[in-house]
């Protein structure tokens, strides 16, 4: 006789899974095996096969619940789509999981590569456009004050693009190129190339970006009305809105690629109508908004809508995923950014350090956003004045981005520049140096020897030794900055016009009042040309030539 169990077992059934590499120009994705995948709430790690599979134990779930991934890893590779930690999935035992992961070190090459590319061809159309100015001045076809003018917002232009060249090359790095047609293929490439006059050419020929919200809104509508007259055909109203999603997700990419060509190009205007109508495609979509949201904080500086588009990113992230999300770490840290820009270094920091409980309960103690949220903080503490917290921060981050991304990295430069900074500012120059220098050697062996940022190392180290009182060493520091700059950014740049004050106060400081002057009569020209008598900066170096004339006629 058999007896009927009194307790009932909890239903298990499998979640199938497949793991691939990032498919890239030169090479088609392949299965990945040995990759660690855990659900949240199961006890089971289990690891993908040879051929990339793997069946994942789902207790008491049946089709349509919702599941969770805790844990996606393989040593030297990286999910590569953010946000698929702690995402809502529903379960399905007859559709699998696809996860695409990509090697780190192919990633911060391809990415390194895009980004040298976006910087070369921005800073040829910016030296061709103030080219442009300088020759219309000459010839007096406009005005002094309109060549100021333009010639200051096509700086900042330039400027603020280098703040969007590491999300952009992000972008194109992640791109799967499995899933593009022979033309976005090559609409990939040339952006990728710097050739974007001929992507922009591409693009227009497959879709008119001023149609794209209306026929999106027309075909979303159709579907409404479909579900609304009868059940029968919600099947068919279902296929057609996976075609929609699909043509939704191809148009949001060709604006994306739009706005690239325009940033590229300082097209201020056509940039953001790409950029904000790719948002309004889907207002639920975390990546659209958030993008958006960066674009008009870093480039714009208009951070009252970039609150609100980052506000809007945590409001969706919190119903879409719980508080224990990455996109939720991510709207805290946007947040904290826009409060740090408008000087609330307060709120700024109860935002940075929610951004770092979410990051560190979600992804972890080690992770490249657990750095940021670190070196975000110190950034809070230095300009509030506390060097000892600020160097116990920036140090946590350096930790992690050294042991993540090894020690030639320019996240890791970041960190020495930053550390160097606040030693200096406790007066520990030896410790100052010893950092700045450790920046200086990786920022030249990635960006080159002739880049805004190896400057810049070049004019912190100057100071340092202006502050030992080494005349000479700071000098010699001060000119390299100045010779990277003039080839850079042209002779007629506000940072050129620093360089020349810093070596005016040098001088000054030797007591050799002759090249003082000089240098600071060069300072003076290009400030007052570019910037206009009243400025600020050029009341400055005005400033410094009159207690340099002083001396002299004291003497």
């Amino acid at each position: 006789m058999f007896f009927m169990s009194t307790t009932l077992s909890l239903l298990a059934q499998q979640q199938q899974g497949y793991v691939k590499t990032l498919g890239r120009p030169d090479k088609k994705g392949e299965p990945l095996s040995g990759v660690t995948v855990l659900v949240k709430g199961e006890h089971n790690t289990v690891l993908s096969k040879a051929d990339g599979t793997f069946s994942m134990l789902m207790t008491g779930k049946k089709n349509g619940d919702v599941h969770s991934l805790q844990q996606v890893q393989k040593s030297g590779y990286e999910l590569n789509e953010k946000g698929v930690i702690g995402r809502k999935y529903a379960f399905s035992d007859k559709v699998p999981l696809t996860l695409v992961m990509v090697s780190t070190s192919q990633l911060q090459a391809d990415k390194q590569r895009i980004e040298n590319t976006a910087y070369e061809v921005a800073q040829r159309n910016y030296q061709k456009k103030m080219a442009e100015l300088e020759r219309q001045r000459d010839k007096n076809t406009i005005t002094a004050e309109t060549y100021r003018s333009e010639a200051a917002d096509l700086r900042e232009k330039f400027e603020r693009y280098q703040l969007l060249i590491d999300g952009l090359a992000e972008h194109y790095a992640h791109t799967d190129y499995d899933l593009l047609t022979d033309t976005e293929r090559e609409i990939n490439l040339c952006i990728e190339a710097g050739d974007l006059d001929r992507a922009d050419s591409l693009i227009h020929t497959l879709f008119a970006p001023t149609d794209v919200l209306q026929s999106n809104h027309d075909a979303l509508a159709k579907i409404d009305q479909q579900i609304d007259q009868t059940k029968d055909i919600i099947r068919q109203a279902n296929t057609d809105m996976a075609a929609v999603l699909k043509q939704q997700e191809k148009d949001a990419e060709y604006l994306y690629q739009l706005y690239t060509i325009a940033l590229a190009k300082y097209d201020n205007e056509k940039a953001r109508y790409y950029i904000e109508t790719r948002a309004a495609l889907d207002t639920t979509n975390l990546k659209w908004q958030n993008d958006t949201g960066r674009f008009i904080h870093d480039y714009l500086a208009d951070y009252s809508t970039s609150l609100n588009y980052f506000q809007l990113v945590l409001r969706q992230s919190l119903v879409q995923e719980g508080e224990e999300s990455a996109w939720v770490g991510t709207a805290y840290n946007n947040i904290g950014g826009v409060y740090s820009h408008q000087g609330n270094y307060p709120k700024a920091l109860e935002y940075y350090s929610k951004a770092l409980t979410v990051w560190e309960k979600v992804l972890g103690m080690e992770n490249p956003d657990v750095a940021l949220s670190y070196n975000n903080i110190g950034a809070i503490y230095y300009h509030q004045g506390d060097y000892s917290k600020s160097l116990e921060y920036y140090s946590k981050a350096l930790i992690i981005w050294e042991k993540l991304q090894g020690t030639e990295h320019l996240d890791v430069a970041l960190s020495y520049n930053n550390i160097g900074a606040a030693y200096a500012e406790q007066g520990n120059y030896l410790k100052a140096l010893e950092y700045l220098f450790k920046a200086l050697a990786i920022r030249e062996k990635i960006l080159g020897k002739e880049h805004p940022n190896v400057a810049l190392s070049y004019n912190n180290i100057g100071y340092v030794y202006i502050e030992q009182g080494d005349y000479p060493k700071a000098l010699r520091y001060h000119f390299e900055a100045l010779a990277i700059r003039e080839k850079v950014l042209g002779k007629e740049h506000p940072d050129v016009a620093q360089s020349y004050n810093n070596i005016g106060v040098v001088y000054y400081c030797q007591g050799d009042h002759r090249l003082a002057l000089e240098y600071l009569s060069k300072s003076l020209a290009i400030r007052e040309k570019v910037l206009g008598p009243i400025h600020p900066n050029t009341k400055i170096v005005r400033e410094n030539i009159e207690d340099v004339k002083q001396e002299m006629n004291a003497q």
